[in-house]
């Protein structure tokens, strides 16, 4: 690969190897240098050392050459800040071998001639509709043709978005389940392991892994062939923290797939609505440099009251349509691009129906019980059957089956996780007049953390070894109401269980979980009532292995 890689140096067109004397190329570890040395001279860089391990922020176009082991959070979040300016990119593999193919793959994208513009192929799962295509684009809901879709994926001369649920383990593509089970993911003997790889058996289409019924209604990461990839998902890219090893994941998959020539994704549990990027596809398809585009998009007013960043895997200058030759009398640079209106690009699209930023509904029940544990009126029987119902809710759908799904988040701060302690984004919930404010607290690496009112009176800290603290001013006897739910993946149980009080009637302040454990990973969440407020904790925990090798 290191050979593919020194055999392009020279190919690398004038304007491209212009721009990219200005960046650099850093290697992450000692192993992966000569691939990064080797890059950065196929693409006209200068090789510079990662300075620091946790920098405050990455730009200015440049390559960050790593093994997936050693891309940290930190890391990621410094290439995604918002700032004037190219974000950076990964170039990521889970072996040496794998990171050399996807650089060769990278580095010859990049000197691609491009003598049109892309196919550009919308999937969005939540549409209740099948393939509406025209000659240059396509639409796809969730009642696509399964076998036209996997050809749509696999064309290779597309620009692809896909806006759906996925967790960085696997993804919602309408028909199909975007899943990376293969050899490989069976042999893969890590101790934080996926549920279906613990029990055989996938979760999300009932079925065996294998059986013919999930090879039919899976599609590999390796399927997908693209010039690039935009996965506005719930969480693309896990923490490497996070309670499933993304060694696992369809993310990394993608990620370092030589078939895309870039990926863009998400990296934190904030999804934006398929509108919000079509600015973003259409730079890309006027020809602005992936990394302008996306850093555009993180610096926007939406993406930043939202929370929501996007991570780039691939090289920053890689461009996915001819760049005009004007727009409006001027030069096409970025400046230009970005301030061109999304409405003034020709286009034979068809027309999207309007899509909802939310998932479903809101359950009129939920509201309800939440309005009643919510209001400081109301009997006690009232109360305790509200409270009843929410659990059930809980140990149904998890924290997301109660949150209130019709509300929008319209302020958003970084606080501290109130389980791993790690920067979280807080989202402002404003919910039914009934039910009032909440704040819903999102961690890369616990997920929906916290659902509770503004300034709760106590936390609930939930560690990794299945232990329970609770941190404040706990209620006093007699006037609150707690339990705990417990939902297991391998077996797949839910059981619930009421908060145990102490020798003073308070709830308990300790509580040890570790029973539950088990060889997959599974959910805890704890609920209390008191004094008119309602607060919701919850945390996926690893899987606790049988046996750990020394």
């Amino acid at each position: 690969m290191l050979q593919v890689l020194a055999s392009g140096a020279s190919r690398v067109n004038c304007e491209q190897g212009a721009a990219s004397r200005a960046a650099v190329c850093h290697a992450i570890g000692s192993a992966t240098r000569p691939i990064a040395e080797a890059y950065a001279k196929a693409t006209g860089r200068a090789f510079r050392p990662l300075s620091s391990s946790t920098p405050h922020r990455l730009g200015g176009g440049a390559v960050i050459v790593t093994l997936a082991d050693d891309l940290t959070d930190e890391l990621v979040d410094a290439a995604t800040a918002p700032g004037a300016g190219s974000v950076a990119g990964f170039l990521v593999g889970r072996s040496l071998e794998e990171l050399g193919a996807k650089a060769a793959a990278s580095a010859a994208a990049l000197r691609r001639p491009l003598g049109n513009t892309p196919f550009r192929l919308e999937l969005c799962p939540q549409l209740p509709m099948g393939v509406v295509e025209t000659p240059d684009f396509a639409l796809c809901g969730r009642t696509s043709d399964a076998a036209h879709l996997r050809r749509l994926l696999g064309r290779g001369d597309s620009l692809v978005s896909v806006t759906g649920h996925g967790d960085g383990i696997d993804g919602d593509l309408g028909p199909l389940v975007l899943c990376p089970v293969d050899a490989a993911f069976a042999a893969e003997d890590r101790p934080r392991k996926p549920t279906c790889r613990v029990s055989g058996h996938c979760h999300r289409l009932h079925v065996g892994r294998e059986t013919p019924a999930f090879a039919e209604a899976t599609l590999h990461p390796a399927a997908v062939r693209a010039r690039a990839m935009i996965w506005n998902t719930c969480l693309g890219w896990p923490s490497r923290e996070g309670f499933i090893d993304r060694t696992y994941g369809a993310g990394l998959r993608l990620a370092a797939s030589p078939a895309l020539g870039a990926l863009v994704t998400t990296a934190s549990i904030v999804v934006a609505a398929p509108a919000s990027i079509d600015r973003l596809t259409a730079a890309l398809l006027r020809g602005m440099p992936i990394g302008d585009a996306v850093a555009a998009y993180n610096r926007s007013p939406q993406a930043l009251a939202s929370g929501h960043r996007f991570v780039l895997f691939g090289d920053p200058l890689l461009r996915i349509a001819p760049k005009p030759a004007l727009i409006n009398g001027a030069g096409a640079d970025a400046s230009v691009i970005a301030a061109t209106p999304a409405a003034a690009v020709p286009s034979r699209r068809p027309s999207r129906p309007p899509l909802s930023p939310v998932a479903a509904a809101p359950d009129e029940a939920v509201l309800a019980a939440l309005a009643k544990l919510t209001s400081p009126h109301g009997d006690e029987a009232s109360r305790r059957s509200a409270f009843a119902g929410l659990t059930d809710a809980l140990a149904k759908g998890g924290l997301e089956g109660v949150w209130v799904r019709a509300s929008k988040a319209s302020t958003q701060c970084e606080r501290p996780c109130p389980h791993c302690g790690s920067p979280s984004s807080r989202l402002t919930l404003e919910g039914s007049a009934t039910v009032g404010q909440r704040l819903l607290t999102i961690c890369r690496r616990c997920e929906g953390a916290a659902d509770t009112p503004p300034a709760p009176r106590f936390f609930a800290h939930l560690d990794t070894a299945a232990d329970w603290r609770l941190r404040g001013e706990r209620p006093r006897a007699g006037g609150w109401l707690g339990s705990l739910v417990v939902r297991r993946c391998e077996p797949f149980t839910t059981e619930v269980e009421p908060w145990p009080a102490d020798a003073e009637g308070r709830p308990r302040a300790t509580l040890d979980c570790g029973r539950f454990s088990g060889p997959a990973p599974m959910t805890l969440a704890a609920m209390f009532q008191a004094q008119g407020e309602l607060s919701i904790f919850s945390r996926p925990l690893p899987a606790q292995p049988e046996e750990v090798t020394p």
